[in-house]
Formats: C-alpha cells, sequence, structure tokens
C-alpha cells in the first residue's frame, strides 16, 4: 500500500512539474509582447505562436486572456518583493512599517503601472484569491524572510486586504483608532487605483502621479489615524 501511494505522488509531482514548465513558456511569451510591444499587445494567438503551441493547447492551462495576463504580471510583483527589505530594514513600529511598505509599493507600481493595474483592478473571471493560489501553487511564494505581518501582508491578494493587514497593526500598537481604519485603507485605496488609472489613460506622467500618491497616502493617513 505504502509503495503505490509513493507512486501516485510521484506521478502527481511529475505532472505538476510538466504543467509548471508548458505554463512557463506561455508566461516567457507573454512577457516578451510585454517588454516588446505593452499589455495591451498581449492576445492569445501570439501567446501561442511564440510559446510553439496552438490556442487551444493554451486554454488548458489558463481560462482566457486575463488569466493569462494575470499570472504574467504576477511575475512582475517579485521584483517588488525582491526590493522591499531594503526599505523595511530600519522600520521602528508598525506606522513607519504602513508607511514604508506603500512607500515601496508606490515605487514598484509607478515603473510598471499597466501591469499593476492589470494585477489589482483588472477585470477577471475567476475569485482573484483563486489564481494567486493557482500561481503560488505553481511558483511558490519564499517569505520566510520577512516579519510574520509582512507575510500575512504578501500572501493578500487585494490592496485592501493588504493595506488592511498593516492598518490593524498600527491600531494594536495605538497609533491608529480602531474607527479609523477602514477609512484610512478605503481612501488610500480608490486614491491608488485613480492614480495608476489616470497613467494609463496618459493624462498624467508615471513619475507625476509616483510623487502625488506618494504624498495623498501619507496625508490620509496622517489626517485619519486619530479620527473617531
Amino acid at each position: 500500500m505504502g509503495e503505490g501511494i509513493s507512486q501516485e505522488k510521484t506521478a502527481l509531482q511529475k505532472k505538476q512539474k510538466q504543467r509548471a514548465r508548458i505554463t512557463n513558456y506561455f508566461l516567457e511569451a507573454a512577457i516578451k509582447i510585454i517588454e516588446e510591444e505593452g499589455v495591451e499587445a498581449v492576445t492569445i494567438r501570439k501567446v501561442a505562436d511564440i510559446a510553439g503551441f496552438n490556442s487551444a493547447t493554451l486554454y488548458n492551462y489558463f481560462d482566457d486572456l486575463q488569466h493569462l495576463l494575470f499570472f504574467a504580471s504576477m511575475t512582475y510583483l517579485q521584483e517588488y518583493i525582491d526590493g522591499l527589505p531594503s526599505y523595511i530594514k530600519h522600520v521602528e513600529n508598525s506606522e513607519d512599517l504602513y508607511l514604508k511598505i506603500w512607500n515601496c509599493f508606490i515605487d514598484y507600481s509607478f515603473l510598471r503601472p499597466n501591469i499593476y493595474y492589470t494585477l489589482f483592478f483588472s477585470d477577471i473571471k475567476c475569485d482573484m484569491d483563486t489564481y494567486v493560489a493557482q500561481y503560488y501553487s505553481l511558483y511558490p511564494l519564499d517569505v520566510k524572510r520577512f516579519p510574520k505581518d509582512v507575510q500575512s501582508m504578501l500572501k493578500n491578494s487585494s490592496i485592501r486586504q493588504r493595506s488592511q493587514v498593516l492598518i490593524d497593526q498600527c491600531v494594536d500598537e495605538g497609533f491608529v483608532k480602531e474607527e479609523a481604519g477602514p477609512a484610512i485603507v478605503d481612501i488610500t485605496t480608490s486614491v491608488y487605483e485613480n492614480m495608476l488609472m489616470q497613467v494609463k489613460r496618459n493624462s498624467i506622467l508615471p513619475g507625476v502621479a509616483r510623487e502625488l500618491c506618494m504624498k495623498y497616502v501619507n496625508t490620509i493617513y496622517q489626517g485619519l489615524k486619530g479620527f473617531v
């Protein structure tokens, strides 16, 4: 019986590795198009052609174009995760941590605004948590180098959830009134989404949007943290 279970486990692992390998072919193709032509230029047919498969095969791995774009965009999130330790290495408390993490997130967001909009605000058919879980089942997220509250934040799929985790720590440490937490999270998220959208529409330059967004994040936090 033990040998049979072991063989089944080995077969499953091989299947997962094969799925990850072929998924990676499609992601590499999508990223190539994103880098050369932009997110808007990505199509199912283009990706399948570059990867060396037909479109029907691609649909065995992705629900639709938004699913594919979401996975491709997730690969860029690693840049932010890798950059985060240098932003938070000298933080003194939860308030400092909240603002430094937003600082880092905004810096990386406005280097690739279309990617971050796709990741956090695109209209995807499936629940975002499901797609994130799928992605990390193929490409595990290493968060052991971070404090536990940051680990919890990184494992969440939405901006609101991520921000809420950090704000809850600020509430616990007495920096933010409990009643003020939801308002800070909601308004900050709305401002961030609006800034990304303005950049997508070419209404504002990414560098200008970055500076304004960071200013607004600080103003919202400082202005509302004592609100009752």
